[in-house]
Protein backbone atom coordinates (compact mmCIF):
# COMPACT_ATOMS: atom_id res chain seq x y z
CA UNK A 1 0.00 0.00 0.00
CA UNK A 2 1.25 3.83 -0.96
CA UNK A 3 1.81 5.99 1.84
CA UNK A 4 1.23 9.42 1.24
CA UNK A 5 3.99 11.59 1.50
CA UNK A 6 4.32 13.51 4.76
CA UNK A 7 5.87 17.34 4.94
CA UNK A 8 9.16 17.33 6.88
CA UNK A 9 8.60 19.04 9.93
CA UNK A 10 11.67 20.94 9.44
CA UNK A 11 11.19 22.48 5.87
CA UNK A 12 7.21 23.26 7.07
CA UNK A 13 8.63 25.28 9.90
CA UNK A 14 11.15 27.62 7.68
CA UNK A 15 8.17 27.85 4.85
CA UNK A 16 5.99 29.04 7.59
CA UNK A 17 8.54 31.85 8.44
CA UNK A 18 9.08 32.80 5.14
CA UNK A 19 5.96 33.22 4.40
CA UNK A 20 5.29 35.33 7.47
CA UNK A 21 8.71 37.52 6.89
CA UNK A 22 7.36 38.27 3.31
CA UNK A 23 3.88 39.57 4.90
CA UNK A 24 5.88 41.41 7.04
CA UNK A 25 7.93 43.13 5.08
CA UNK A 26 4.61 43.99 2.20
CA UNK A 27 3.31 45.48 5.63
CA UNK A 28 6.11 47.33 6.50
CA UNK A 29 6.52 48.60 2.77
CA UNK A 30 3.13 49.45 2.78
CA UNK A 31 3.15 51.89 5.60
CA UNK A 32 6.00 53.34 3.89
CA UNK A 33 5.03 53.80 1.23
CA UNK A 34 1.82 55.30 3.32
CA UNK A 35 3.99 57.56 5.44
CA UNK A 36 4.68 59.65 2.53
CA UNK A 37 1.02 60.90 2.50
CA UNK A 38 1.53 63.65 5.18
CA UNK A 39 4.50 65.67 3.62
CA UNK A 40 3.35 64.99 0.41
CA UNK A 41 0.02 66.54 1.03
CA UNK A 42 0.81 68.99 3.41
CA UNK A 43 -0.52 72.54 1.93
CA UNK A 44 1.93 75.45 1.39
CA UNK A 45 2.12 78.62 -0.32
CA UNK A 46 1.73 77.56 -3.35
CA UNK A 47 -1.66 75.15 -2.80
CA UNK A 48 -2.96 77.95 -0.75
CA UNK A 49 -2.65 80.43 -2.98
CA UNK A 50 -4.71 77.85 -5.88
CA UNK A 51 -7.51 76.82 -3.46
CA UNK A 52 -7.84 80.54 -2.45
CA UNK A 53 -8.52 81.17 -6.34
CA UNK A 54 -12.37 80.15 -5.18
CA UNK A 55 -12.39 82.53 -1.98
CA UNK A 56 -16.34 83.77 -1.33
CA UNK A 57 -18.09 80.55 -2.91
CA UNK A 58 -19.34 78.03 -0.37
CA UNK A 59 -16.78 74.96 0.77
CA UNK A 60 -18.12 72.54 -1.48
CA UNK A 61 -18.52 74.76 -4.68
CA UNK A 62 -14.84 75.50 -3.44
CA UNK A 63 -13.50 72.04 -3.60
CA UNK A 64 -15.63 71.47 -6.72
CA UNK A 65 -14.18 73.95 -8.70
CA UNK A 66 -10.24 72.68 -7.69
CA UNK A 67 -11.05 69.50 -8.37
CA UNK A 68 -12.40 70.17 -11.53
CA UNK A 69 -9.77 72.15 -12.58
CA UNK A 70 -7.06 69.75 -11.79
CA UNK A 71 -9.43 67.03 -14.07
CA UNK A 72 -8.98 69.23 -17.02
CA UNK A 73 -5.53 69.69 -16.89
CA UNK A 74 -3.93 66.58 -15.35
CA UNK A 75 -1.74 64.51 -17.50
CA UNK A 76 -1.89 60.52 -16.62
CA UNK A 77 1.71 59.61 -16.44
CA UNK A 78 2.59 56.09 -15.26
CA UNK A 79 5.39 55.32 -12.72
CA UNK A 80 7.70 52.16 -13.32
CA UNK A 81 5.96 49.09 -11.68
CA UNK A 82 7.51 48.73 -7.79
CA UNK A 83 8.12 52.66 -8.15
CA UNK A 84 4.97 54.22 -6.28
CA UNK A 85 5.59 57.47 -4.66
CA UNK A 86 3.43 60.23 -3.93
CA UNK A 87 5.01 63.59 -5.50
CA UNK A 88 4.71 66.79 -3.31
CA UNK A 89 1.63 68.58 -4.19
CA UNK A 90 3.47 72.11 -3.61
CA UNK A 91 5.96 71.18 -6.28
CA UNK A 92 2.74 69.88 -8.59
CA UNK A 93 1.15 73.38 -8.54
CA UNK A 94 4.24 75.65 -8.15
CA UNK A 95 5.84 73.87 -11.18
CA UNK A 96 2.81 74.14 -13.29
CA UNK A 97 3.31 70.39 -13.41
CA UNK A 98 0.03 68.42 -13.03
CA UNK A 99 0.85 65.40 -14.24
CA UNK A 100 1.48 62.22 -12.58
CA UNK A 101 -0.10 58.98 -11.63
CA UNK A 102 -3.01 58.55 -9.65
CA UNK A 103 -0.60 58.47 -6.02
CA UNK A 104 0.24 62.17 -7.11
CA UNK A 105 -3.06 62.99 -7.98
CA UNK A 106 -4.99 61.74 -4.68
CA UNK A 107 -1.73 63.79 -2.71
CA UNK A 108 -2.62 66.86 -4.96
CA UNK A 109 -6.89 66.29 -4.08
CA UNK A 110 -5.95 65.71 -0.41
CA UNK A 111 -3.59 68.51 -0.25
CA UNK A 112 -6.27 71.00 -1.42
CA UNK A 113 -8.80 69.42 1.01
CA UNK A 114 -6.39 69.84 3.91
CA UNK A 115 -6.20 73.41 2.86
CA UNK A 116 -10.25 73.94 2.84
CA UNK A 117 -10.14 72.08 6.05
CA UNK A 118 -11.71 69.12 5.53
CA UNK A 119 -11.55 66.10 6.96
CA UNK A 120 -10.41 63.39 3.53
CA UNK A 121 -8.34 60.04 3.08
CA UNK A 122 -6.26 58.94 0.50
CA UNK A 123 -8.22 55.21 -0.16
CA UNK A 124 -6.05 51.88 -2.10
CA UNK A 125 -8.11 49.75 -4.14
CA UNK A 126 -6.92 46.19 -5.51
CA UNK A 127 -8.28 45.40 -9.09
CA UNK A 128 -10.93 42.61 -9.05
CA UNK A 129 -9.33 41.52 -12.74
CA UNK A 130 -5.13 40.36 -12.29
CA UNK A 131 -4.16 41.92 -15.46
CA UNK A 132 -5.65 45.56 -13.94
CA UNK A 133 -3.03 47.37 -11.45
CA UNK A 134 -3.75 49.02 -8.28
CA UNK A 135 -5.37 52.52 -7.97
CA UNK A 136 -5.69 55.34 -5.86
CA UNK A 137 -8.10 58.30 -4.88
CA UNK A 138 -9.82 60.72 -2.76
CA UNK A 139 -12.52 60.42 -0.60
CA UNK A 140 -14.02 63.43 1.18
CA UNK A 141 -16.04 62.93 4.64
CA UNK A 142 -19.24 64.50 4.42
CA UNK A 143 -21.81 63.66 7.60
CA UNK A 144 -22.98 60.68 9.24
CA UNK A 145 -26.06 58.77 8.08
CA UNK A 146 -28.42 60.60 10.27
CA UNK A 147 -27.16 64.16 8.80
CA UNK A 148 -27.83 63.41 5.27
CA UNK A 149 -31.28 64.81 3.98
CA UNK A 150 -32.46 65.11 0.33
CA UNK A 151 -31.28 68.69 0.22
CA UNK A 152 -27.93 67.73 0.52
CA UNK A 153 -27.86 65.26 -1.39
CA UNK A 154 -29.17 67.36 -4.26
CA UNK A 155 -26.89 69.82 -3.88
CA UNK A 156 -23.57 67.80 -4.08
CA UNK A 157 -25.55 66.13 -7.27
CA UNK A 158 -25.95 69.36 -8.74
CA UNK A 159 -22.54 70.75 -7.63
CA UNK A 160 -20.44 67.47 -8.63
CA UNK A 161 -22.38 65.97 -10.94
CA UNK A 162 -20.67 62.88 -12.28
CA UNK A 163 -17.44 63.92 -11.90
CA UNK A 164 -17.93 62.29 -8.24
CA UNK A 165 -20.33 59.75 -5.79
CA UNK A 166 -21.06 59.86 -2.93
CA UNK A 167 -21.23 56.26 -0.96
CA UNK A 168 -22.16 55.11 2.83
CA UNK A 169 -19.65 53.03 4.83
CA UNK A 170 -19.53 52.43 8.12
CA UNK A 171 -23.06 54.51 9.08
CA UNK A 172 -20.62 58.04 7.45
CA UNK A 173 -21.28 59.20 4.00
CA UNK A 174 -17.98 60.08 1.85
CA UNK A 175 -17.36 61.52 -1.38
CA UNK A 176 -15.22 59.89 -3.56
CA UNK A 177 -13.55 61.88 -5.85
CA UNK A 178 -13.58 60.29 -8.82
CA UNK A 179 -15.95 60.14 -11.72
CA UNK A 180 -18.98 57.52 -11.27
CA UNK A 181 -18.04 54.21 -12.55
CA UNK A 182 -14.36 54.80 -12.70
CA UNK A 183 -13.98 52.86 -9.20
CA UNK A 184 -16.43 49.82 -10.22
CA UNK A 185 -13.19 47.44 -10.72
CA UNK A 186 -11.69 47.88 -7.22
CA UNK A 187 -11.72 46.93 -4.13
CA UNK A 188 -11.09 49.21 -1.61
CA UNK A 189 -8.46 47.68 1.03
CA UNK A 190 -6.66 50.39 2.72
CA UNK A 191 -7.38 54.21 3.74
CA UNK A 192 -4.29 56.44 4.73
CA UNK A 193 -5.12 59.48 6.51
CA UNK A 194 -3.89 63.01 6.24
CA UNK A 195 -1.18 62.07 8.93
CA UNK A 196 -0.02 58.94 6.82
CA UNK A 197 -1.56 56.49 8.98
CA UNK A 198 -2.54 53.33 7.24
CA UNK A 199 -5.90 51.18 7.83
CA UNK A 200 -6.70 48.40 7.12
CA UNK A 201 -10.46 48.31 5.35
CA UNK A 202 -11.89 44.99 5.62
CA UNK A 203 -14.83 43.70 3.13
CA UNK A 204 -18.59 44.47 4.33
Amino acid sequence: MRRTPRCNSRFCVLLLILLFTCSCKKQSSLEEYASEVRSASRPGVEIHQFVNSTLGLPPDERLAHCYQFINSYWKYLPELPGNDHFACAENLVGEHRLQGDCDDYSALLLSVCRDLGLTAHVCLGSPYQVSKEGHAWVEVAICSESGMDSILYKRLRNVFGDSARLILRSEYYWLQLSPIGSLDHYNLTHTIDSSGILTAVSSE
